[in-house]
């Protein structure tokens, strides 16, 4: 400001010298010889100026006026420097207030990139949670899986045992010890029973755990609203103040704008701003570009935020945040809908006491009317009603204790009765199962009675048949041989077709030796008696049938010993569990659930298996059953051949060597059907072995997965551990959610209690004001006062009367839900648990079952490793006994007679040595089977323990697989709204971004505007500057030749021509002067301008420190409570540590429902007051927050 006003004044005072020397100059006429000329002329324009050098000579006026000329260009010159010097000094003040907005702005920006950045880093640990989440649930899922296959096999296995159980049972009744068996049963289905009977109660406890947990679920959930409407609206506070800041930084870059447009005009006849604009305009637009690069990087960021949420930890928060927040809304809704009720039923019960005050009011009028003679019986009337009233409050009392009651005792009567059905429905399965074991057991022991007396009928048979043998075998001897030679050759022909059968035969030693003795014996005994032959045969084949009835029963008390070592291992590993779970809870982790699944998988082709031998031994259970029912019809055909022989023997004595000769004949046809059905039973041995040795491995992996599954266990009762705990803390805040709402109804009905009485005493005072009136020392208005008094009183007690009813109704509606809820929760659980226990009933079948089947696979693998061994000596047995047959039969022919008792002997005695060999292997074979059927026991104790054990983690997966796809849905809902408002966001920022680019190139037209602008005013300036130098040569050279002229005679052209000059000269002077004025106003304009703005960008600058001194204060509160949140969650994780740790969640105030509701909106509130005053704030004040 110092140089503009010292260039004005200069220039003031050089114009008012110049304007006094042409004054004085006009005024005296005179020349400097002293001659006078007229005066000149003045105008008003020049009634100020003097010039005191025009009073000189010729040559002297001469120099001044180039003088003059002179001093007005270094003037001009001067002027249009300070001008420039001046715009300099605006164009450096906008230049630092430009860039002090840019450093704002920047640092604006730095802290939206450090909040984004936090955003991003929060949806980071949310998508992490997310992929925890997932991987659990698709463990869990996996865990499902295997628990489905589980149950299916265990219930296959459970039915396979069942009818093992049954095919034992009937082969247990057949042998000795049936009625021990029988009670040993008994007593497993009693431990059966009383397993079931400890499920019942476990999935009880389970139901009522449950229920807890959805109560403190529901107070979390309402803790949690809290914190999600807390942090909405912080986020609304700061939404709001970015919004603020946003339109303040759009109203300065509008200002600067309106500046800058202002300032154009001012800039036309700047030549050096051109450079400066210039420089500028292209840093503003490499900076604008820059900025509009960066904001379509976040854009772009913005459009992807799936793969910038992927390392966010806690996304699971908010999640659970909006998820408590709709629960809140629809507790919410649930609590409007029953104020509704309670309001509809609040205006039923006003309508209903009005009518009734309507009808007291009428029976008042009444008896205003008949107030004479009905002065005694009025009185009397007010105590019956205020009596009638007490009685209906207590009416009401009872009526609701009493529904209360009503609605227990219907739902505990509908669990009963659930119950009973059940146990009905068990104790008729197990009566059926006892009823079809005692049949069984009846028709076994019928068939062993009528069994044994045809043993014994067959034995005296034989011994009438050896009778007629001896008598026979001397008369037969001649006719015989010539048979014998026949036969013998017949024989050789089947030796040779056996030789070849046999060769492919892995059967026992011992049949192949009975096969071997039965041919020697046809030989021997058929020229005796044939009766002989077909009893022996009977009698053999009877004994092989017990001796596989031996076997059956000896199977059958091996799997029962297995049965009872897999409970005792079941036992074990329940302890076992147990221990694990008093130690601590642990997690699953994603091994052992696929050691997991390998396991099911490797038991589910266990469990094909095992069906596919019970099938097979079915099948030969079926073929042994028609074998003795042949053999009872062969018995009935010998007993009937037999009777009629000892009837005819005298008359068929010739007959009888043809009888003999069929029936040798017979017998070499059974012979071949043993020989053929030995090759069958070689072949089912071998199919027997090689399931054996599969079933020994399938054990041994067996062992491996039950050990496997004992870890599984230990982790599974550590998680049901965490999950009791969580059971626990959730209990203690629905207990104290229960006691502030029983608080808040008490407090609610002592207040009704309150009221009620007042209005009684109200009514009394009425009452009494009435029976004074009825004396006649009330006037009428006053009466008339007093009725509507006591209507008001009514109505009031009304209204009270129907929000006591209301609020009875309320609580009866809550009891009501609270009841529902319980019974289909436990309805529910009840279904589970019929289901669980027929599923276990199914496994226990099947274990047993497979057990069986085990242990029969195993017995046959040994018989048929020693048959293999007997196999080998029995081929060369069979060699020698064919040659010892030949030399036998053609000894026999020649000496039959001599050693035929010989022979006989001697078949005896090795008849007896083997019979003791028999014994000795059927010993060691019944130890080895004692050894099998204990390791089998131990398996199914082990399986039994594992599968009461898996049923137990699969139940508690299921309850927290249901609450975690709970989370999960409400995680997703809360994903997508995200996905929504940040798309918003996106938008909003895109539109900026377009907003901008608007505005580059604006300003990049307009640069373009002035530039050109400024290049016509230089081309305007030169070709101005030119003219005047021009006319001031033009001048000179006009002055010159003037003053060499002669004065006198052209002193009138010459001042005629000085006039025109000078007035030309002043016009331009009143010209520049003007332009001066014009440029001084527009430089002061501009200042204050300056001025202003620079007022205006302190204020910014203030407010935009106020506003992020703010934003950091409320940063440092969110990460506080981040932090807050996170400790929160890591508590809640933190599965090793006790219950003191978890703090509950702060339970309501104790008042009413008006106050719970204004909760989150006092608790908020300074909140909301800092995002309104934040909004509000004017530009160019501070405001505080």
């Amino acid at each position: 400001m110092s140089s503009t006003e010292q260039g004005k004044r200069w220039y003031d005072s050089a114009m008012q010298t110049v304007t006094r020397s042409l004054s004085q100059r006009s005024l005296t006429g005179m020349d400097s010889e002293g001659t006078q000329r007229p005066p000149i002329p003045m105008s008003a324009s020049f009634g100020s100026i003097d010039i005191p050098f025009l009073n000189r000579s010729s040559h002297g006026k001469k120099e001044s006026l180039a003088d003059t000329v002179k001093t007005l260009s270094e003037e001009n010159q001067r002027l249009t420097e300070t001008a420039a010097k001046l715009e300099d000094e605006y164009v450096a003040q906008i230049d630092n207030s430009t860039q002090s907005f840019r450093e704002q702005k920047n640092l604006l920006n730095e802290q939206l990139d450090l909040k984004e950045k936090q955003i991003m880093e929060l949806q980071e640990r949310c998508n992490n949670m997310e992929a925890l989440l997932r991987e659990k649930d698709a463990g869990f899922q996996e865990l499902e899986t295997e628990a489905a296959s589980y149950r299916r096999t265990m219930a296959e296995l459970e039915q396979k045992s069942r009818h093992l159980e049954t095919g034992l049972r009937e082969e247990k009744k057949e042998s000795v010890g049936s009625d021990d068996q029988t009670q040993e049963e008994k007593e497993e289905l009693l431990a059966l029973r009383e397993q079931c009977r400890h499920y019942s109660s476990q999935l009880a406890e389970a139901n009522s755990q449950l229920a807890a947990l959805q109560a403190e679920a529901e107070s979390k959930d309402r803790s949690r609203n809290v914190e999600v409407r807390d942090l909405r609206v912080m986020n609304e506070s700061q939404q709001e103040e970015i919004d603020s800041l946003r339109q303040h930084l759009e109203q300065l870059q509008s200002n600067l704008s309106s500046q800058k447009e202002n300032y154009e005009n001012s800039l036309k006849s700047l030549e050096k701003d051109l450079e400066t604009t210039k420089v500028e305009s292209s840093k503003q637009v490499n900076e604008l570009l820059k900025d509009v690069e960066r904001l379509e990087k976040e854009n772009q960021a913005l459009k992807k935020p799936k793969s910038a949420f992927e390392d966010d930890d806690n996304e699971d928060l908010m999640a659970r945040v909006e998820t408590l927040e709709r629960e809140r809304r629809m507790v919410d809704d649930d609590y409007q809908r029953r104020i509704s009720k309670l309001q509809h039923s609040h205006k039923l019960a006003l309508k209903e006491l009005q009518e009734e005050l309507d009808a007291r009011e009428n029976e008042l009028q009444k008896l205003r009317r008949e107030r004479i003679p009905s002065e005694l019986t009025e009185d009397p009337r007010i105590n019956n009603m205020k009596e009638e009233i007490q009685k209906l409050k207590t009416d009401l009392l009872q009526a609701s204790r009493l529904r209360y009651e009503e609605e227990e005792f219907s739902l505990d009567r509908k669990s009963m009765e659930k119950e009973i059905s059940s146990l009905r429905v068990k104790l008729e399965e197990r009566e059926a199962t006892i009823a079809t074991l005692t049949s069984t057991s009846n028709t076994l022991n019928k068939q062993v009675v009528s069994q044994k007396n045809e043993l014994e009928s067959f034995r005296s048979v034989n011994s009438a048949a050896e009778v007629a043998r001896l008598k026979r075998e001397l008369e037969a001897k001649t006719k015989v041989e010539e048979t014998l030679t026949g036969q013998f050759q017949q024989l050789r022909k089947q030796a040779q077709s056996t030789h070849e059968e046999l060769a492919h035969l892995h059967a026992m030693l011992e049949q192949i030796t009975s096969e071997k003795n039965r041919l020697e014996r046809s030989l021997d005994e058929a020229c005796v008696n044939p009766d002989k032959v077909a009893a022996e045969h009977t009698r053999r084949q009877l004994q092989e049938r017990d001796d596989a009835i031996a076997n059956l029963v000896k199977q059958s008390i091996a799997l029962e010993k297995t049965i009872r070592e897999l409970q005792d291992e079941l036992s074990f590993t329940k302890k076992q569990l147990v221990l694990m779970q008093e130690n601590g809870p642990s997690s699953l982790s994603s091994q052992e659930v696929s050691q997991l699944r390998r396991e099911a998988e490797v038991f589910a082709g266990q469990v094909i298996e095992l069906d596919e031998e019970i099938d097979s031994l079915k099948k030969s259970l079926e073929s042994k059953d028609g074998e003795i029912n042949d053999l009872k019809k062969v018995i009935q055909k010998l007993e009937s051949s037999s009777g009629m022989r000892s009837a005819a023997f005298s008359s068929r004595g010739a007959m009888d060597l043809k009888a003999e000769l069929d029936e040798l004949k017979e017998a070499n046809a059974v012979q071949l059907e043993e020989i053929r059905l030995l090759r069958r039973r070689a072949r089912e041995f071998e199919t027997q072995a090689d399931q054996v040795s599969r079933a020994q491995h399938e054990a041994s992996t067996i062992r491996f997965e039950a050990e496997q599954l004992k870890d599984s266990v230990a982790t599974l009762s550590k998680e049901r551990d965490d999950v009791l705990h969580e059971l626990s803390t959730l209990k203690q805040k629905y207990e104290q959610d229960l006691a502030n709402m029983e608080r808040e109804l008490h407090a609610a009905k002592t207040q009704q209690s309150r009221s009620i009485a007042e209005l009684e005493d109200e009514l009394m005072t009425r009452n009494k004001a009435l029976t004074q009136q009825k004396s006649g020392s009330i006037d009428e208005m006053e009466l008339q006062g007093l009725h509507e008094e006591l209507s008001t009183l009514r109505r009031n007690f009304a209204s009270q009367s129907a929000s006591l009813e209301s609020a009875n109704s309320t609580i009866k509606e809550l009891e009501s839900m609270i009841a529902n809820k319980s019974s289909v929760e436990t309805v529910r659980y009840e279904e589970e648990k019929e289901e669980l226990l027929a599923e276990i009933e199914s496994l226990h079948e099947q274990l047993e079952n497979a057990q069986l089947e085990l242990k029969r696979v195993e017995e046959q693998r040994f018989i048929i490793d020693d048959f293999k061994a007997k196999l080998e000596s029995a081929d060369e047995a069979r060699e020698a006994s064919e040659k010892s047959i030949i030399d036998t039969y053609e000894r026999k022919l020649s000496l039959l007679k001599l050693d035929k008792d010989l022979t006989i002997d001697k078949l005896r005695s090795e008849l007896m040595v083997e019979k003791e060999g028999n014994t000795e292997e059927l010993k060691e074979f019944e130890d080895r089977i004692k050894e099998y059927e204990n390791e089998v026991s131990e398996l199914k104790e082990e399986l039994k323990t594992q599968v009461e054990e898996r049923e137990s983690k699969i139940f508690s997966l299921e309850s927290t697989l249901e609450a975690q796809e709970q989370l999960l849905k409400n995680m997703r809902i809360e994903m997508d709204h995200l996905q929504s408002s940040m798309d918003v966001t996106a938008e909003t920022r895109r539109k900026q971004a377009d907003d901008m680019q608007q505005d580059l190139l604006e300003v990049t037209s307009k640069n373009a505007k002035l530039e050109r602008e400024i290049d016509s005013l230089k081309a305007q300036l030169e070709a101005d500057r030119l003219k005047y130098e021009s006319e001031v040569t033009s001048l000179q050279d006009k002055i010159a030749s003037l003053e060499s002229a002669s004065f006198e005679s052209h002193q009138d052209d010459t001042d005629a021509k000085m006039e025109a000059r000078l007035q030309a000269v002043k016009e331009r002077l009143e010209k520049l002067s003007w332009r001066n004025t014009s440029l001084k106003e527009e430089n002061m304009e501009l200042r204050e301008r300056l001025f202003k703005a620079e007022e205006a960008a302190n204020q910014c600058a203030v407010q935009d420190q106020e506003e992020i001194s703010a934003l950091k204060v409320r940063i440092e509160e969110q990460t506080l409570r981040i932090q807050e949140l996170e400790t929160m969650s890591i508590k809640s994780r933190a599965p090793s540590r006790p219950r003191a740790m978890f703090s509950p969640p702060p339970a309501p105030p104790q008042s009413t429902n008006r106050s719970v509701e204004r909760r989150p909106s006092n608790r908020l509130g300074g909140i909301l007051n800092l995002g309104k005053r934040s909004s509000s704030v004017p530009r160019g004040t501070t405001g505080e927050i």
